[in-house]
């Protein structure tokens, strides 16, 4: 038992270092209209979002001998929750993948920025000024943060 609590505690130790990991970018094209970017988003998003889902097969998990019928499920259990979740991560890699590469082939640049510039435009009052401040980013001739080269 004492074993699940520590493997409990590594695994919400490690998925807060990841969630801290992240990656902060915009796409930006001079000029763009409202219009085109909103078509251009939408479509390479409908690209991604059709990426097929990487299928393992079952996840076989030999029973241990010196555990409980119970403890075995719930260690079964587990263990595929966290290949799911594994598998899950690879997903999302491709589906960005695909989003990047499309919205480059379409001309936008991509802009890596800090955490607290995002969050600056997450305290804005009201959606409709965040998205104008997310489409003004998208359309500046001079862009904030650093060229991510794809």
């Amino acid at each position: 038992m004492r074993f699940c609590s520590y493997l409990a505690v590594a695994v919400v130790l490690g998925a807060s270092t990841s969630a801290q990991a992240r990656d902060y970018y915009y796409f930006n094209k001079p000029g763009v209209s409202r219009e085109d970017y909103v078509a251009a988003k939408l479509e390479c998003d409908r690209l991604a979002g059709g990426v097929a889902p990487k299928d393992v097969g079952p996840i076989y998990m030999a029973p241990n001998p010196n555990l409980t019928t119970g403890q075995n499920a719930a260690a079964a259990g587990l263990a595929a929750l966290f290949a799911g979740l594994l598998l899950g991560g690879e997903n999302r890699k491709v589906m960005r993948a695909v989003e990047r590469t499309c919205m480059a082939d379409k001309g936008y640049g991509r802009y890596k920025v800090e955490k607290p510039f995002v969050t600056e435009i997450a305290k804005l009052k009201s959606e409709q000024e965040r998205i104008d401040r997310y489409f003004a980013l998208a359309t500046t001739e001079s862009p904030v943060g650093e060229r991510i080269k794809e």
